[in-house]
Formats: structure tokens, sequence, C-alpha cells
């Protein structure tokens, strides 16, 4: 409905045009939701797309890999070009992931203690960007034995830990104000959006299989049950943007449900996948499943129109959509085919 052949996008700016009202992350996260769906359903229908968009982005990649932007598109991108590499086995994909990661790893500094700036003008360091870096580069370790990639896997999730970032309520607000004179950073008290509080839940996943650290597993709990309790429509459940109500989110605000959703089941299959995992993780796990199906029943039942597109609120009413929020809505099935389908079975670094 979306997909250009000429450019393999879904309706999305390249190469900083400013054509489109849809950002080149929000594309990069289209990539993704159909090469998990392509995985998980072990369905080939649209391989043929995916390679599209990986050749036709061949001289982008290359492009974007060597200029200066907003880090944590990059970061979407290289995500989604491992998914990428886990469809079509091209090591290129790979190559392209690591190029992206490597790039971003520059903006790292002692500025916070720590942490990556959200884009080269160094003004800002937030969570979603080191959310989605310790999550690339715990991810990038199973491919392969690193230790430049595992040590910044072990220091990215760190840093985050104790940035002071994740407040009282175990939810992840926007970012960091600093550094003062003294040199100290402090949580901005910003919104608490949803893919804030769903990338770190893979993160936790990722690090854990690293390490085997349980208190990623257990942090990760806290912030999935905050979210449970915080962010969604009482009483059914279903996940809630804070601009939902007043269908005001603008078109980066409209994937980030999705984003969660997908997070959560990579943290359930990692829980449900761990031999001797403690019964209470497991119990959380089973939970956090029922609620993915109940955002789908909603989502299919509330806020689907005629022709299958979705709404940006997942408790409707319907309405016709651009490729964002039913990329949303993808990654939201995708997550269900993953926790909720007997049979489905995915190697862990495919996650």
């Amino acid at each position: 409905m979306f997909y250009d052949q000429a450019t393999g996008l879904w309706g999305c700016n390249q190469l900083g045009a400013a054509k489109h009202d849809i950002g080149w992350w929000n594309c990069g996260n289209s990539l993704t939701a159909l090469a998990q769906y392509t995985k998980f359903a072990n369905d080939s229908t649209f391989k043929a797309d995916i390679t599209n968009t990986f050749e036709v982005n061949e001289e982008a990649t290359a492009i974007l890999c060597a200029v200066d932007m907003s880090t944590d598109d990059r970061a979407w991108w290289s995500l989604a070009w491992m998914d990428t590499y886990d469809v079509l086995g091209t090591p290129e994909a790979l190559d392209r992931a690591k190029c992206y990661f490597n790039a971003e790893a520059k903006l790292w500094d002692t500025k916070c203690g720590g942490g990556v700036w959200w884009n080269a003008k160094r003004t800002y360091k937030n969570a979603i960007t080191n959310e989605l870096f310790a999550y690339q580069a715990c991810r990038l370790v199973q491919y392969g034995p690193n230790d430049t990639y595992r040590d910044w896997c072990l220091r990215a999730w760190a840093w985050f830990v104790g940035s002071g970032m994740i407040n009282a309520q175990g939810l992840v607000n926007d970012g960091l104000n600093g550094p003062f004179p003294n040199g100290e950073c402090v949580n901005n008290n910003q919104t608490t959006w949803t893919y804030n509080q769903g990338v770190v839940l893979a993160a936790a996943a990722a690090y854990f299989q690293v390490t085997g650290n349980a208190s990623a597993i257990e942090l990760a709990i806290v912030i999935a049950d905050a979210t449970a309790q915080r962010l969604t429509f009482a009483p059914e459940g279903v996940l809630r943007e804070s601009c939902d109500t007043s269908f005001t989110c603008d078109s980066s605000q409209q994937q980030f449900k999705g984003i969660f959703m997908r997070s959560l089941a990579i943290l359930v299959d990692q829980v449900l996948s761990t031999p001797a995992a403690p019964e209470e993780w497991a119990a959380h796990a089973r939970r956090y499943s029922k609620w993915i199906a109940t955002n789908v029943e909603s989502v299919w039942t509330e806020a689907r129109t005629p022709d299958n597109q979705f709404a940006v609120s997942w408790v409707g009413p319907p309405a016709a959509s651009t490729a964002t929020p039913l990329t949303s809505a993808l990654d939201l099935f995708n997550a269900n085919l993953l926790v909720n389908s007997p049979g489905v079975h995915v190697a862990r670094r495919s996650l």
C-alpha cells in the first residue's frame, strides 16, 4: 500500500530530504517489522521487497554512515540491517549495521559520566539513543565473538542503568539536563514515551544473554510492570501514548507503541527460553503474553478500517493511516506471533 519500489522505502524522507512528514528512521522500523514478520511466520511473501530495500539503499547507506545525523536514526537502521541479515544472510547487511554502530560510538564521551550524544552538536543525552546503543552492542555480540562489542554492551548498559533516567515510578523519562558546572546531569522529568519503556526491555534481554546477569531481567520487569500500570487505558489495559487521547501524536510518536510491544515480546521470549528461569520471571512473562494478546484484540476490533488500515490510538476509532501506524500495528502483531503462537522458533541472535 505504501511501499515504493524505486526508493525501497515506505513514504519517508531519504538522504535528508524533507518531502514527506514521515522520517527516515520510521522506514527503518518498517523494514524491521517486515523482516521480523518474515522470520517469525516463516513466510517469504515479502522477501523480495526486503531484498529490494537492501539493494536500492546501498549508496544511501554509505553516505549516511559518514555524515552528521541523529544518532538514534542511525541506530534504528542498524537494527533493521541486522534483521535484514537474518532474513537474507547477506554479510553486507551486517556490515552496514556495524558501520552505523561504529559511527554512533564516536559520540560517546565522559560528560554525564558517559553515554552517547543524541547528535553531533553534543547538546543532549537522551534515553532512546542510549537504550538503542546498548541494545545494538549486546545484539552484535550474538553474531560472533567480538570483545569490542561486548565491552560496549557492558559499558553502555551499566551507564544507562546508573544515569538517573529511570524515575521513582519505574518509568524512563526522555533524557538528562546538564551537565551543570559541577559536572552533574539529572533526569529532565520529560514525557515517559512508550518506546523509551520498550527498547530498554530488548536491551535488557540482549544484555542478559551476553552476561547472564539477572539484574537486567529484574529491572526490565519493573519497567514493564510500571508501563502496564501507568501507560494504559483503564480498565482495558491497552497501551496508551500520552498524545493518544487528544489525537495529537506526530509521525514519530505514532511509531512508539509498536516498538514497545516488539521489545516486550523479545523480553518474554528471552525469559521463556532461559533454562531454569525463576518461576517469578516466567509468571511475569506469561502475563505479558496475555497483555500483548489484549492489545491485538483491541487493535483488530476497534482500530481497523475495512481495508486493513489502523488508527494511531489502539482503542480506536478506526482511521485511514500512513505507513507509520501501520508499522506500529504490525510490530504488535509480530509480538503476538512470537510469544503466543505454538511452534514459532526464533534463533536467539535473530532478535
